[in-house]
């Protein structure tokens, strides 16, 4: 409604083309005329998105949604979003005799529903006999299976017009009448006379009117063309000389109508009065397409006559104006026979449909709705530039167009008054007569500028609250009218959505501000106190995890008037604190009242701190708070309270009505005067523990412990001279103390006499089973049934207060944000020294001090957004602030239509059974993947380690002679290989029989032997793999291709050839070493060749297709008992791995590997007691081994145990685990987050579960094994890309991606070998534009990039949405030990129901969980850390720059590397910086390319400058410059 008001002034029309989306216009469109099934304009005034609905807020099936007609759903939202902007969504009005009454005439979604249906009536002779072309017929049921669903059990009910108001009826549970009208172009405003018929005669009390129109099918536009309606030149020009035509719009518009007196009665703001309404025909005519002045100048009058005004007697005319010829002639023809006798009132003529179209059954809804808004804004809405027409009278009518926004001027003697005229196809006419709205009472409190409000902004997720805040801000700071309290009631009306953000604002200049401070640190990712007075989640906390406990303090905390702004600005609390208040006036005689809610007098303090008005002042405050929260919807799940507080919370729990606990209290006070009085005693504060407090107190007689507040205060009490000592012995002893003023030694044996007096009134106290946990300050782990309260209650006057020990119940109850309901925030502070209560958010709704109700608002403001059901409309009753008018709470969409709209690899043709092709040669493949096949993991690391030897064997570093063990082993010769046939390769059959191999030379050449054949086969099963594994089309790899320049070949996939080498030819012995110097496919399989006892031919250019490899037979092997294969220890990898050692010891270096460190690493280490600097951990931010993470992992512990000891799924879930889930997806900036067991695991098993056989997976080069490992158990093909090189990616993908099903692109936030930053934007733009799946690893990013550690998206400002995956890790900046994945919340939830990885693990340790959930803390509350550790890496960058060493493309991130240039010095270097002092890890070839060699250096926050200094120093003077490659 905001944005059809605005575009209303502008008047801008919203004319363009058809969008594509919805049908091929090019299909139906042709500037021939006499084309009878074709329109000759393609401009419209369309919504967007129209098949998008929210199915999931309205709880309506996908199934259902999907058969549902689109102007159904765009009901179903207008319905929802009438009510409330009608501030009914909250608040109770009669559904039972609520009706629905809507305009509707077309069924696009039907006729596409049934296109099946009836295109094939068009081939079977159903309509004509000449007609029956069976091979048709079937090219239809093809065409229909690919283009649309079949239908299904809705799809009737989801494409009939009846069932868009009786759906609306349905979710809303209305029960009045409910139906749709046709009559054409007049629909709405039929249904509007049919609304007002009931609600006279009383069969509705309130009704929903309006009508839409959704276009999705060309008919409209073809059938218009054909009686020429359409404007050729595409744009409606209503009354102008230029007018040629209408333009097609869309849209709907439902109004709240109700009777005046009602509306009135409750309060309702009321956009405009319905006078009265007309409906005529215009009879026999020229035919039923031609309009005729008589109809309607009848419908006309008849709707004056309803009104009992002068016909014509208005200021604006909202026309029927379709701006056709004849209509706009008739139109105002009729007008002028109206107007006769009122001509001399002036009137503006205008169309909306000038600006959106001629939206057909919804016309008469929108010219409501235009008219409504103009007569409410009192402003006159302009029409775009006309072109007078010489032949309508307007001058003689008395009308006039507005081209510009007009003020409204009241006529004399009367109200603003307007019309609106809907005249239909078939002659139907329609005239409704509206008048302004009687003016308000008053504006209330809406003119205060100066009271705090709170804005309570809700949202189906964080991005469209983002969204929606931004929009409001600009708002509410351009309309005087949006005042915050205006504002707060609005939204207060509204339910609530997921996404929450509460606003404290005073003025529209500080609502505005904070609004765009909210949207900004949304879109960032940002959650919890974005600014001062702003808070936001987006999601709820589960009811575990917004658990509340109320506190209610006791005497000594209330003081004078501390309820008076309260009662006097909100008439809900005065409804429930003044009888209260006026029982105890009653009761004691004193003026509490007074005292407690007006301004205090002199003395005032002293008369609140007497007992007997003290105690039940308390009960007043407490208890009559107690009772509007729970108006408010919050209630608590534990209530405590501080010695008399108890009884307050005693009522809050259920366990006394208010009346018995506030005469109780009333008793409890009188009982301490009646009688005799106690010993004279006092009372002081001790900062000082339990046991330090008996300590103090040895040799004082008479001074005892009344409360124990928290592990460090202890409230002595007792007779004053003893007290006194104490306190001198306090202060002798530098121990803090506070006497404090009170009239009695309370909680001592000094009350035993009052306890006895209350004991009286207890037993006969009416106490009922509590409803709520209820915590005992005299003995918290007592059960909460009557009688034992009665017991507690009878001592409590000399029994200590448990205060410390009931925080503890409470927490133990599962209480997570503490409530102080009333008196101060005393007892919040006391429970923050508990370490039980340590990190719980606290709240205090009732300052010691009048605040004007800021700190209760802001309090219910931080409690919805924790997800508390709190409603505020109570709150603003009796205040007459009125509603604003504001965008509707923005809900998540989702797409639904029976069109099958996505696309194919390639679109389906539909020919004659004659015109099928011959089948076509299709292109090769890549080989089908069997992965019972594939090697386990523990083979690759084993590949890699044989790798590693042959690196230091070509150095000179391997002993001489050969490895113990042989290479080779000698074995039985096998049957020889079978001869092969002449035929195409990818023909050929596998042979029967094991391959013969020949026995292989130790070190065998990388020239290949001589050839004995020419036999192309071994080359193309060679490309077949070589297609397999690098995503390369198999059919165009050639010989003289070299893997890594051609094929992005890298080591691992190196190995991964290897592999599949051998599992074609199971014989086949082949180690990497052997391969170290292969450059290219040729000389590969002239290799694999010689050692199979094959020649190979030389292959052609184009290689054949290679066929898929069948798996090879099952045979018996008779060297199946060798000790290499029977014996583990025999193992050839075991062997070879032995000599690992060896080869370090050559080296002459210690082993780098499993250094046992003694203490937490951080800038700092310690192995074997020697103190290190640490640059090989990735403790970036320093907070493992932070005193914060210890505790929490502490209290999980205790709390959890060690373990789960199950999966999530099952019963391994804990508190912990959903509330570290929530903090990582709202760090991420994503709507949902699973968290793994290890980082490592993690990547393998999303990789392996989100592809398959049928996907393409690419990669950064530099992606580290996680990433490969789970590429290989994928099964999906694999293909790198030159390090960040995206212009390779583009190309790659631009060649093969429609080769395959899936394709996903991996890359790194920060690559952890060369601490560089991935491109995020750009590779979005490529993901977008290859339709690819994009995944994002941060496990060196998250906590590192971004203003709040937010990683790489949030680093770029991305929309986190445009990644499909995020993964990231716990281990590096969050202190603990796994790994998560963030995205889309349907994607996450299918993740938690399907990943092995996630659902046959066990959750993870309550102690890890703990770590990282404090961590995530610590990083929100001290975002400084993040800024250390970029100048601390910023540091050592700069230092290591100068000093000549190559840190490679590192920029911006704590990664660096120091690049050695060969894997020897890599290790030699390392080993010389541990001897002094430094810890830093070598990488080696494979893990990088023997030439970029490296240390690698994680910066922490925790180094400092010298630390830095000192090792880039030691690098630099013992690396030997002349083998490093220095930086151009």
């Amino acid at each position: 409604m905001v944005e059809f008001w605005a575009n209303s002034l502008a008047a801008a029309h919203q004319f363009r083309p058809v969008p594509p989306g919805r049908w091929n216009h090019e299909t139906f469109y042709s500037t021939n005329f006499r084309d009878t099934h074709s329109t000759y304009t393609d401009r419209v005034a369309f919504l967007d998105e129209v098949e998008k609905f929210a199915a999931l807020h309205h709880r309506i099936p996908p199934r259902r949604a999907k058969a549902m007609d689109p102007q159904h759903r765009l009901l179903v939202d207008l319905a929802r979003e009438a009510v409330q902007d009608a501030g009914w969504e909250r608040r109770p009005f009669d559904r039972s005799t609520t009706g629905v009454f809507v305009g509707l005439s077309t069924a696009d979604y039907k006729d596409m529903t049934g296109a099946r249906l009836t295109a094939s009536m068009l081939a079977d002779g159903s309509l004509s006999p000449n007609a029956n072309d069976p091979e048709l017929l079937a090219a239809i049921a093809e065409a229909a299976k690919a283009a649309i669903d079949p239908p299904q059990s809705f799809s009737m009910a989801g494409s009939l017009l009846n069932m868009a108001p009786a759906t609306v009826s349905e979710l809303l549970d209305l029960g009045g009448p409910s139906f749709a009208v046709d009559a054409a172009c007049s629909s709405a405003l039929v249904a509007m006379h049919e609304a007002v018929n009931h609600l006279r005669t009383g069969s509705c009390s309130a009704a929903l009117v309006g009508g839409v129109f959704v276009n999705l099918t060309p008919s409209a536009l073809v059938g218009f063309s054909r009686v020429g309606a359409l404007s050729p030149a595409g744009v409606c020009r209503p009354f102008d000389a230029r007018a040629d035509g209408f333009v097609l719009g869309e849209g709907g518009s439902l109004a709240v109508l109700r009777p005046l007196d009602d509306a009135l009665e409750a309060g309702d703001r009321i956009y405009a009065v319905l006078n009265g309404i007309g409906t005529a025909n215009d009879g026999k005519g020229a035919g039923p397409m031609t309009p005729r002045a008589e109809g309607q100048e009848a419908a006309m009058r008849a709707a004056y006559r309803d009104a009992r005004i002068e016909p014509g007697a208005i200021d604006f005319l909202e026309a029927h104006g379709t701006g056709t010829t004849v209509g706009d002639k008739v139109e105002v023809e009729a007008i002028r026979r109206l107007r006769v006798k009122s001509a001399d009132r002036p009137c503006y003529l205008s169309s909306g449909k000038a600006i959106i179209g001629h939206t057909l059954p919804a016309a008469g809804a929108a010219g409501v709705l235009r008219t409504a808004l103009a007569l409410h804004h009192r402003t006159v809405p302009p029409q775009p530039a006309v072109a007078a027409h010489p032949e309508l009278p307007l001058a003689e009518a008395g009308l006039a167009i507005a081209t510009e926004p007009a003020a409204w001027t009241p006529p004399p003697d009367d109200r603003r008054r307007a019309a609106v005229s809907s005249f239909g196809f078939g002659g139907t006419n329609v005239h409704a007569v509206l008048s302004e709205a009687p003016e308000p009472e008053s504006d209330g409190e809406d003119a205060d500028g100066a009271r705090p409000w709170v804005v309570l902004l809700t949202a189906d997720g964080g991005e469209l609250l983002a969204s929606y805040a931004k929009r409001l801000s600009g708002l509410v700071a351009a309309d005087p009218a949006l005042t915050p309290a205006a504002v707060a009631r609005t939204m207060a009306s509204r339910r609530l959505l997921g996404a929450r953000l509460a606003v404290m604002c005073r003025t529209r200049t500080e609502l505005a501000d904070r609004l765009a401070t909210a949207a900004r640190e949304l879109a960032a990712g940002a959650t919890g106190r974005l600014a001062p007075g702003v808070y936001a989640g987006t999601a709820p906390l589960t009811p575990e995890q917004r658990s509340l406990a109320f506190l209610y303090p006791g005497q000594g905390s209330l003081r004078p008037g501390v309820l008076r702004d309260l009662v006097a600005r909100f008439p809900a609390l005065a409804e429930h604190v003044r009888p209260l208040a006026d029982r105890v006036d009653e009761r004691t005689g004193a003026p509490v009242t007074d005292l407690l809610c007006d301004t205090p007098g002199p003395g005032a303090e002293e008369q609140v701190s007497a007992t007997r008005i003290c105690q039940p002042g308390l009960g007043v405050a407490g208890i009559g708070m107690t009772q509007l929260l729970a108006e408010l919807g919050v209630t608590p799940q534990v209530t405590l309270g501080h010695s008399v507080g108890e009884l307050a919370a005693a009522v809050a729990a259920g366990a006394l009505t208010p009346d018995d606990g506030i005469d109780f209290l009333i008793e409890r006070g009188a009982a301490v005067t009646s009688g005799e009085e106690p010993a004279p005693g006092t009372m002081a504060a001790v900062r000082i523990d339990a046991a330090g407090f008996e300590q103090l107190r040895v040799g004082i007689a008479g001074v005892w412990a009344g409360c124990y507040n928290h592990p460090t205060q202890i409230v002595a009490s007792g007779h004053r001279d003893a007290v006194g000592r104490l306190v001198d012995r306090c202060r002798a002893r530098d121990v803090p103390v506070a006497p404090l003023r009170v009239s009695h030694a309370f909680h001592s044996p000094l009350m035993s006499e009052v306890d006895t007096r209350v004991a009286a009134h207890v037993a006969e106290l009416p106490v009922r089973k509590p409803i709520r946990t209820l915590i005992s300050s005299v003995d918290p782990a007592a059960p909460a049934d009557p009688e034992t309260l009665r017991a507690l209650w009878s001592r409590q006057g000399s029994a200590p207060v448990l205060f410390r020990d009931a925080v503890d119940a409470a927490v133990t109850a599962g209480a997570k944000i503490l409530v102080q309901v009333s008196a101060g925030d005393a007892l919040l502070g006391m429970a923050a020294q508990t370490p039980s209560a340590r990190g719980l958010d606290s709240i205090a709704l009732m300052p010691a001090e009048p605040d004007d109700g800021y700190a209760l608002l802001e309090g219910l403001g931080r409690l919805a957004v924790a997800g508390v059901p709190v409603d505020l409309t109570p709150l603003f009753e009796g205040l007459g602030v009125p509603l604003a008018t504001l965008p509707p709470s923005p809900l998540a969409t989702q797409h639904y239509s029976i069109r099958r709209t996505e696309k194919k690899a390639e679109a389906a043709r539909f020919v004659r059974k004659h015109e099928i092709p011959s089948p076509a040669v299709r292109e090769a493949q890549p080989a089908a993947v069997t992965r019972n096949g594939a090697p386990i993991p523990v083979n690759d690391v084993i590949s890699l380690l044989r790798e590693q030897l042959a690196v230091l064997r070509d150095i000179g570093a391997e002993p001489a002679g050969p490895l113990d063990g042989p290479a080779v082993a000698e074995r039985p010769a096998v049957a020889e290989r079978p001869a092969v046939a002449e035929r195409p390769a990818a023909l050929e059959k596998a042979p029967e029989k094991p391959v013969a191999l020949e026995k292989l030379p130790e070190r065998p050449a990388p020239v290949p032997a001589p050839r004995r054949t020419e036999d192309p086969k071994i080359f193309n099963e060679v490309a077949a793999m070589v297609g397999k594994i690098s995503a390369y089309p198999a059919d165009m790899v050639r010989p003289d291709q070299s893997f890594g320049a051609d094929l992005g070949f890298d080591s691992i996939m190196t190995a991964e050839l290897i592999a599949a080498a051998k599992r074609r030819w199971p014989d086949l012995e082949l180690a990497p070493e052997q391969v170290f110097g292969i450059a290219t496919v040729g000389e590969m399989a002239q290799l694999l060749a010689e050692a199979l006892g094959v020649a190979v031919a030389p292959a052609p250019v184009t290689a054949p297709a290679a066929a898929p490899v069948p798996e090879q037979a099952l045979v018996p092997r008779v060297d199946a008992k060798r000790a290499e294969v029977a014996d583990v220890t025999k193992l050839p990898e075991v062997v070879q791995f032995e000599a690992r050692g060896n080869i370090l010891e050559k080296v002459k270096v210690a082993n780098p590997y499993y250094i046992v460190h003694d203490s937490v690493i951080n800038a700092r280490t310690s192995v074997q007691g020697r103190q290190l600097i640490s640059f090989s951990s990735y403790n970036y931010l320093g907070l493992s081994g932070h005193p914060m993470v210890n505790y929490a992992v502490k209290e999980a512990v205790e709390r959890y145990g060690s373990s789960v000891s199950a999966a999530r799924i099952l019963s391994g879930n804990r508190a912990l685990h959903d509330e570290l889930d929530r903090g990582l997806a709202a760090l991420v900036g994503a709507e949902d987050a699973i968290s793994l067991l290890g980082g490592h695991s993690t990547n393998v098993g999303i990789i392996g579960h989100m592809v398959g056989p049928e996907d393409l997976i690419v990669h950064d080069a530099l992606a580290h094994d996680s990433i490969l490992q789970g590429c290989r158990l994928s099964g999906a093909n694999r293909q790198p890309f030159p390090h960040q090189d995206l212009a390779a990616l583009d190309a790659l993908l631009t060649r093969i991606r429609d080769r395959y099903r899936r394709v996903l692109i991996i890359v790194e936030g920060v690559y952890s070998m060369d601490g560089d930053i991935c491109d995020l934007p750009a590779l979005i733009a490529l993901k977008k534009k290859h339709g690819a799946l994009l995944m994002v690893d941060e496990a060196h990013s998250i906590g590192v990039l971004g203003a709040r550690g937010g990683g790489v998206g949030e680093h770029f400002g991305v929309d986190r949405g445009d990644v499909d995956i995020w993964m990231g890790t716990l281990s590096k900046s969050l202190a603990s030990c796994g790994g998560y994945i963030a995205g889309r919340h349907e994607l996450i939830e299918y993740l938690r129901y399907t990943m092995p990885g996630f659902i046959f693990s066990a959750g993870m340790s309550p102690p890890n969980a703990a770590a990282a959930l404090a961590a995530l803390h610590i990083l929100r509350e001290e975002p400084q850390r993040l800024k250390v550790l970029h100048d601390r890496a910023a540091t050592f960058l700069r230092l290591a720059k100068q000093a000549g060493l190559n840190t490679g493309p590192s920029a911006g991130t704590p990664v660096i590397p120091c690049i050695t240039g060969d894997s020897v010095q890599a290790l030699k270097l390392a080993d010389t910086l541990l001897k002094n002092g430094v810890s830093a890890n070598p990488i080696m070839y494979p893990a990088v390319k023997e030439k970029l060699a490296r240390l690698r250096f994680f910066v922490t926050a925790e180094h400092s400058t010298e630390d830095i200094e000192t090792t880039v120093d030691l690098v630099a003077r013992h690396l030997d410059p002349a083998r490093v490659p220095q930086p151009a």
